[in-house]
C-alpha cells in the first residue's frame, strides 16, 4: 500500500489505457506503451512533479547495453529470462532512479528553486527535510561548506558522480522518497508499466519496455517536460509561460501516426497479415 498522503494518482481502471485484448487480441508492445503514457498524459492527478521525475528516470532503461548508460549497472534480467531484447523481464533497482531523480532536482534548486508540490498535496504533510527539493538543498550545502564555501553552481555533479559512491547517502535518501511517495501512485496510474519488487528496493518491467524507450524514450522526455512546465506554472506564480517556452507537444501528438501505423499493422496481423 502507498504512504499516506503521497502522490495522487487515480484507481487501476479494468481494460483501461495500459491494458491488454479487446476484440483484436493483446496489443503489440509499441501500441500498449503508447496507449499507457498516452493515458497519463491525459488523466494522471499530479500534485507534484515527483511521477515526471520517476519517469524521466524509467525512460533512460532505452539505453540499457550501451557503453554509457549512468548506473547501468543497476538494470539486468530477471532470473535470465531476457537479455532486453524484447522478451523476458527486467529488473532495475531503485538506486538508477534515484540517481536521475536527485539530477532533476539538483539541477532544478540550483538554476530555478521552484515549488514542486502543489498547495493541498498530501506530500506536503511531510517533514520539510524528507522533501527531495530540502534533501538535495541539505546535499549541496554540505558539499559547499566541505569546499570551502565555493559557488555551488560550479559543484552541480553529474550523472555519473551521482550514480558514484561518493553519493550513496543521498541515493539512499531519495530510495525512501520514491518508495513512499512515487512508486505506487506511478503504478496506479499506469497499471503494468512496472511491477514492485518484494522489499520494495527492486522493480521489474517487461524487456519489451526497454525497446521501446530506445525508440521512444526522447519523445516521452520531450512530452513529460511539457507536462512539468504546465505544473510548474500552476504552483509556481513566476514561472509564468514556462509551458510556451518548450516546443514539445503531447506524446498523444507527437505519436498519433506512429500509433495509428502500429494498430494497423496489429490489425493485418490479427487477420493473418505481416507481423509488426
Amino acid at each position: 500500500m502507498p504512504g499516506a498522503g503521497g502522490e495522487g494518482g487515480g484507481a487501476a481502471r479494468p481494460g483501461g489505457e495500459g491494458g491488454e485484448g479487446g476484440e483484436g487480441g493483446a496489443l503489440p508492445p509499441s501500441v500498449r506503451y503508447i496507449r499507457m503514457f498516452n493515458g497519463f498524459f491525459r488523466d494522471a492527478a499530479m500534485t507534484s512533479t515527483y511521477k515526471v521525475a520517476l519517469l524521466r528516470a524509467l525512460a533512460d532503461v532505452g539505453g540499457y547495453g550501451g557503453d554509457c548508460l549512468a548506473g547501468g549497472h543497476w538494470i539486468g534480467t530477471l532470473d535470465g529470462s531476457g537479455s532486453g531484447g524484447g522478451g523476458g523481464r527486467m529488473v532495475m533497482d531503485l538506486n538508477f532512479a534515484a540517481a536521475r531523480f536527485a539530477k532533476f532536482y539538483w539541477d532544478m534548486e540550483v538554476g530555478f528553486a521552484f515549488l514542486h508540490i502543489a498547495p493541498g498535496s498530501g506530500i506536503r504533510r511531510r517533514p520539510r527535510r524528507l522533501l527531495m527539493s530540502r534533501l538535495v538543498a541539505a546535499e549541496a550545502r554540505r558539499r559547499e561548506d566541505a569546499t570551502a564555501g565555493g559557488d555551488p553552481s560550479c559543484a552541480v555533479p553529474s550523472l555519473d558522480d551521482l550514480a558514484s559512491p561518493a553519493f550513496d547517502g543521498l541515493r539512499k535518501r531519495t530510495v525512501a522518497v520514491i518508495q513512499r511517495d512515487v512508486l505506487d501512485a506511478v503504478s496506479r496510474d499506469m497499471p503494468g508499466l512496472y511491477e514492485v519488487m518484494p522489499g520494495r528496493r527492486h522493480v521489474s518491467f517487461g524487456a519489451d519496455l526497454v525497446c521501446f524507450m530506445r525508440e521512444y524514450g526522447p519523445a516521452v522526455k520531450r512530452a513529460l517536460n511539457h507536462k512539468l512546465a504546465v505544473l510548474l506554472e500552476s504552483i509556481n506564480p513566476s514561472a509564468a509561460h514556462v509551458a510556451t517556452k518548450t516546443d514539445e507537444a503531447p506524446l498523444a501528438d507527437r505519436v498519433d501516426a506512429a500509433r495509428r501505423l502500429a494498430g494497423a499493422a496489429a490489425s493485418r496481423q490479427g487477420r493473418g497479415g505481416a507481423r509488426p
